[in-house]
């Protein structure tokens, strides 16, 4: 079984995120930069001069047993944020990749 991983980010988390996929071997992922989004009305602005920047997301499909040092680590970098900046991990199952 295999697992994928989806990470919404805010765009200036990108070097830290790509340093954590290199410290647990992730070699392989596909990242979409530039994405626009709208939160809470009190958590963030809309790309402008008070809050810029958008989102990106990165995702991966990995073997069960190699996702979980990732989580793990995404989870230690989302406790360490200042309120405001987004990181979102979607784990799901998939049952099969063709």
């Amino acid at each position: 079984m295999y697992k994928e991983i989806k990470i919404v980010y805010t765009d200036s988390l990108k070097e830290e995120i790509i340093q954590i996929f290199s410290e647990v071997g992730i070699e392989k992922y596909i990242n979409l930069e530039g994405l626009q989004s709208t939160w809470n009305k009190t958590f963030k602005h809309l790309n402008n001069k008070i809050w810029p920047g958008t989102e990106s997301m990165m995702f991966t499909v990995l073997k069960e047993e190699e996702s979980s040092e990732l989580i793990e680590k995404l989870k230690v970098l989302k406790q360490e944020l200042k309120d405001g900046v987004a990181l979102f991990v979607l784990v799901s199952p998939v049952d099969d990749i063709i």
